[in-house]
Protein backbone atom coordinates (compact mmCIF):
# COMPACT_ATOMS: atom_id res chain seq x y z
CA UNK A 1 0.00 0.00 0.00
CA UNK A 2 2.84 2.40 0.72
CA UNK A 3 4.23 2.12 -3.04
CA UNK A 4 0.55 2.74 -4.35
CA UNK A 5 0.09 5.65 -2.33
CA UNK A 6 3.86 6.75 -4.01
CA UNK A 7 2.76 6.03 -7.08
CA UNK A 8 4.21 3.12 -8.02
CA UNK A 9 2.91 0.27 -9.91
CA UNK A 10 3.36 -3.61 -9.67
CA UNK A 11 2.88 -6.73 -11.42
CA UNK A 12 2.96 -9.97 -10.87
CA UNK A 13 4.79 -11.93 -13.60
CA UNK A 14 3.35 -15.57 -12.91
CA UNK A 15 5.20 -17.13 -16.03
CA UNK A 16 8.70 -16.91 -14.94
CA UNK A 17 8.57 -18.83 -11.88
CA UNK A 18 5.76 -21.71 -13.59
CA UNK A 19 8.10 -22.63 -16.70
CA UNK A 20 10.94 -24.69 -15.60
CA UNK A 21 13.19 -23.77 -18.22
CA UNK A 22 12.54 -20.05 -17.41
CA UNK A 23 12.52 -20.48 -13.64
CA UNK A 24 16.33 -22.22 -13.85
CA UNK A 25 17.70 -19.48 -15.86
CA UNK A 26 16.09 -16.67 -13.97
CA UNK A 27 17.89 -18.84 -10.86
CA UNK A 28 21.04 -18.87 -12.44
CA UNK A 29 20.79 -15.54 -12.92
CA UNK A 30 20.06 -14.51 -9.22
CA UNK A 31 23.09 -16.52 -8.42
CA UNK A 32 20.80 -19.11 -6.42
CA UNK A 33 21.44 -22.03 -4.80
CA UNK A 34 20.70 -25.64 -6.78
CA UNK A 35 18.35 -25.96 -3.45
CA UNK A 36 16.78 -22.19 -4.14
CA UNK A 37 14.30 -21.19 -6.72
CA UNK A 38 12.24 -18.18 -7.42
CA UNK A 39 8.53 -18.47 -6.59
CA UNK A 40 7.03 -14.91 -7.33
CA UNK A 41 8.90 -12.08 -10.23
CA UNK A 42 7.11 -8.58 -9.18
CA UNK A 43 7.84 -5.80 -11.06
CA UNK A 44 7.38 -2.23 -10.03
CA UNK A 45 7.73 1.53 -11.50
CA UNK A 46 5.63 4.20 -12.43
CA UNK A 47 3.17 3.82 -14.57
CA UNK A 48 0.45 5.91 -16.31
CA UNK A 49 -2.87 4.69 -14.88
CA UNK A 50 -5.06 2.68 -17.03
CA UNK A 51 -8.75 1.39 -16.41
CA UNK A 52 -9.39 -1.47 -14.34
CA UNK A 53 -10.99 -4.61 -15.70
CA UNK A 54 -14.43 -5.11 -14.94
CA UNK A 55 -15.36 -7.27 -12.19
CA UNK A 56 -18.64 -9.35 -11.99
CA UNK A 57 -20.00 -9.51 -8.05
CA UNK A 58 -19.99 -12.03 -5.91
CA UNK A 59 -23.53 -12.70 -6.10
CA UNK A 60 -22.84 -13.29 -9.71
CA UNK A 61 -19.88 -15.82 -9.14
CA UNK A 62 -20.20 -17.66 -5.78
CA UNK A 63 -22.90 -20.36 -5.66
CA UNK A 64 -24.83 -21.67 -2.61
CA UNK A 65 -24.92 -25.72 -2.76
CA UNK A 66 -28.22 -27.39 -0.73
CA UNK A 67 -27.06 -29.86 1.62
Amino acid sequence: MTATSLGIAHAHLNMACEVETVRKKLSHQMELDAEEQPMLLIRTGYATEVARSPRRSPEEVLMHLEE
